[in-house]
């Protein structure tokens, strides 16, 4: 069929894109040849055929038949596409057919590719690393199998030489020597386990902080100043990113929606009863990703991106009561009986940190929020053990104490306990008492909070806002990315009318040369006509 219409839909749309860089196996850097702009190809040849070199010789997958590549009008590519098209989305753009250059054999030439929106700026978990300048260290030793931790001051004349070297044999294995004094020393990493070394051994170990002794780790996490680690500025951009981006997932909400009645921003909108309600369930540093500022904004757009844990629900959004209920299968499961996510919940509740079985909620959406944006605010002290690890394994109120004794702001910390440790239930009731409204003596009235998460995203879009007008220094004359959108809109119709005036001047003069040559005048329509044929 390719060779009868050697240009059908699919290799027509790859000709919109120079594949320029292959970054990895599987990955092109392309650009898109009308405008320019950056996107990243994934290979997913794979997923689509059971044999991918010889598709002739095998079947299509029960993705392929899902989303029907080669049919414009596929059963799910268009809709996914339409849902992942969102500013704080890293964003579906194409699905392309690609012929590559024949080098003989009985291989297929043809790939199939997805077209990404290109993070051009890396993401949140590149910054979220130990400075080595930092004078403060945190050891953290296990004694039979007891996870203990020690805090010391680096001396003066104290030089620390830390090279990784070369993987040990055996998965997961790492070799770091350090230098202390001239004394060196091994230390057996081991990044797969994710947990205390067995009994009887003594050594730096990636561990889970949540079997570490509380009573042992709170004074000595005390002791440490609380040093600001990253703006605050950025630490709002992160989250009123991420809110709009699960306010878009949650609820179908896109654009802020004014309250007649209270004179003020309570919801987003608009009301879509018809949408379901779709949990990340992935939201980590490494997920979150940035773009270079295009004009003169503080900082460029933020996305949340990786979908491939995403849960769809099969409630609608007009179902606001249940679904706050919403039950997923905790994180890394892609199935569980539903009556036992239900026995589980019941069970457990929004426990935090959560458990291995717990299942995952919107809740447990906001609880990973929370934790990266205590992951920003805590200056990383460790060596060798994952800072998001850490953050999770300290209590909350001790996280929020040292961003406190940083200088972060209150507004900051209130919103971040919210995330962390309210309900649902008790989110919307704070809301709606900060917002002057009350639901009777015997709470029965009409409530004001229907969409959890796109009010969450209006309250912390305010204190935003109160952070930016107030003259704290973290404010760094910051330029949002929306004022940066509309000083671009501004200068575009700008352009657009001084294109039309000169357009129109244009057509003056030559409205005067055709008086002199005895031509019919021309029209002003703004724009000149592509042949004086028209005026015949």
């Amino acid at each position: 069929m390719a060779f009868e219409n050697p240009f059908r839909s699919t290799l027509e749309s790859a000709l919109d894109y120079d594949f320029v860089t292959e970054l990895a196996p599987g990955v092109w850097k392309v650009y898109e040849k009308d405008h320019k702009f950056e996107l990243l190809a994934y290979d997913i040849t794979d997923q689509l055929f059971t044999n991918p070199e010889q598709p002739w010789n095998g079947k299509r997958t029960e993705l392929w038949e899902l989303l029907q590549p080669d049919n414009g009008a596929g059963i799910l590519l268009d809709s996914v596409s339409q849902i992942l098209r969102h500013e704080n989305l890293v964003s579906l753009v194409d699905v392309v057919q690609v012929r590559r250059s024949n080098f003989g054999g009985p291989y297929s030439r043809e790939r199939w590719y997805t077209i990404w929106e290109f993070c051009d700026a890396g993401n949140l978990a590149n910054l979220l690393v130990r400075d080595t300048r930092s004078s403060k260290y945190i050891h953290v030793t296990t004694d039979d199998g007891v996870a203990r931790i020690k805090v010391r001051e680096a001396k003066g004349d104290e030089t620390e030489e830390q090279e990784t070297g070369k993987h040990a044999k055996g998965k997961g294995k790492e070799i770091r020597k350090e230098g202390t004094n001239g004394e060196r020393k091994e230390t057996r990493i081991d990044m797969e386990e994710g947990h205390a070394p067995p009994t009887g051994k003594r050594t730096t170990a990636y561990i889970d902080l949540t079997k570490l002794r509380i009573s042992e780790f709170l004074p000595e996490f005390a002791k440490l100043q609380g040093a600001r680690f990253l703006p605050e500025s950025l630490c709002w951009h992160v989250l009123c990113s991420v809110l709009k981006a699960l306010a878009w997932l949650h609820d179908g909400a896109t654009s802020l929606k004014f309250n007649e009645q209270l004179g003020q921003y309570i919801e987003m909108g608009p009301d879509d009863p018809d949408w379901q309600p779709i949990l990340h369930r992935n939201i980590t540093p490494v997920n979150i990703f940035f773009t270079h500022p295009k004009r003169h904004e503080t900082y460029g757009l933020c996305k949340l991106g990786n979908f491939g844990q995403a849960f769809v629900s099969d409630l609608s959004s007009g179902e606001a009561e249940a679904a706050r209920y919403i039950l997923a299968p905790p994180q890394g499961q892609s199935f569980a009986p539903l009556y036992s996510l239900r026995e589980k919940d019941f069970r457990y509740g929004d426990a935090y940190p959560p458990l291995e079985d717990q299942p995952y909620t919107m809740t447990s959406e906001y609880r990973a929020l929370g934790e990266v944006i205590l992951g920003m605010m805590v200056t990383p002290v460790t060596s060798g053990i994952d800072h998001m690890s850490v953050i999770r394994g300290i209590p909350v109120a001790a996280s929020l104490g040292y961003a406190k004794k940083a200088g972060y702001s209150s507004k900051l910390l209130l919103f971040v306990q919210w995330l962390m440790e309210m309900s649902i239930e008790d989110m919307v009731q704070q809301m709606e008492k900060e917002a002057g409204w009350s639901r009777g003596m015997d709470g029965t009235g009409q409530p004001l909070v229907t969409k959890c998460t796109s009010a969450l995203y209006v309250w912390a879009f305010k204190r935003y806002l109160d952070f930016r007008a107030s003259v704290d220094s973290a404010r760094q004359d910051l330029i949002m990315v929306e004022e940066a959108i509309h000083l671009q809109r501004a200068e575009d119709e700008l352009d657009k009318q001084q294109k039309v005036a000169e357009d129109i001047l244009m057509t003056d003069i030559l409205d005067k040369q055709d008086k002199l040559a005895g031509d019919k005048p021309r029209d002003h329509t703004g724009k000149l006509k592509d042949s004086d044929d028209e005026y015949a």
